[in-house]
């Protein structure tokens, strides 16, 4: 019974930290996507998105910083959530572990087209050697390539969700709605991410769909900051 106890409190106390890690990859991802990168680049206007880049006033270099912070977050997710959820079923929280530190790997990688357009935009002699429409357009490329990547990430994230999901719902940590929001999710990541690499749009529907795995992720975060059970075991009936 002690023991039990103490497994209890030190689940509770991972479900905490979790969740504000959770929380953390929220608002750095929306801050540094929708609040930086979706208002500077202009799809298809390397002019634009350059003077937009070049007017932003080091907005630009601290979104990177933000995706640092959030690729760090999720790798700690990974690993907390592994540990809550290795109880239940080990095998498959492992699996989920891993495919949530492989989209952390591709994303890291990923940093490196926006680290090119930065060093392209600091250097007067790639102006120079490029011209300066020359020089937009490149770095208009980079930061689409960027964007292809995140949706590559997501792929991975994507399966991460569905079997997330159905460790949440075994382990009964959080209410079975939360659980089937995350499987929801997944199911959006793979269509959207789907749709964007392999025909380059997504369709209208889709892109409003991503209001689930806000929602859902969101839910999931406070709940486990804040409402978490203590007990992973799995639940039966």
């Amino acid at each position: 019974m002690v023991g039990s106890d103490l497994q209890t409190r030190s689940n509770k106390s991972i479900a905490r930290v979790t969740g504000l890690f959770y929380l953390a990859i929220i608002v750095l991802g929306i801050w540094s996507e929708m609040a930086v990168r979706d208002l500077l680049i202009v799809p298809d206007n390397g002019p634009q998105t350059l003077a937009n880049i070049m007017a932003s006033g080091g907005l630009f270099s601290l979104s990177l910083v933000a995706d640092i912070g959030m690729i760090l977050s999720d790798i700690a997710v990974g690993v907390l959530l592994y540990l809550l959820f290795r109880q239940v079923a080990p095998r498959v929280a492992l699996a989920a572990m891993i495919l949530r530190l492989t989209q952390a790997i591709v994303l890291a990688a990923n940093l490196l087209f926006q680290v090119a357009a930065m060093v392209l935009l600091r250097g007067e002699h790639f102006a120079e050697a490029f011209g300066a429409d020359n020089l937009a357009w490149a770095v208009q490329a980079l930061l689409e390539l960027q964007g292809q990547g995140y949706d590559l990430g997501l792929i991975f994230f994507g399966i991460n969700c569905l079997l997330t999901a159905w460790l949440i719902m075994r382990s009964g940590i959080a209410p079975r709605l939360v659980g089937l929001g995350i499987a929801a999710s997944g199911l959006v990541y793979l269509s959207g991410s789907g749709f964007s690499l392999l025909t380059g749009d997504q369709p209208s529907i889709i892109t409003m769909a991503y209001l689930i795995p806000l929602i859902a992720e969101l839910a999931f975060a406070i709940w486990l900051a804040v409402g978490a059970r203590g007990r992973t075991a799995p639940q039966h009936g």
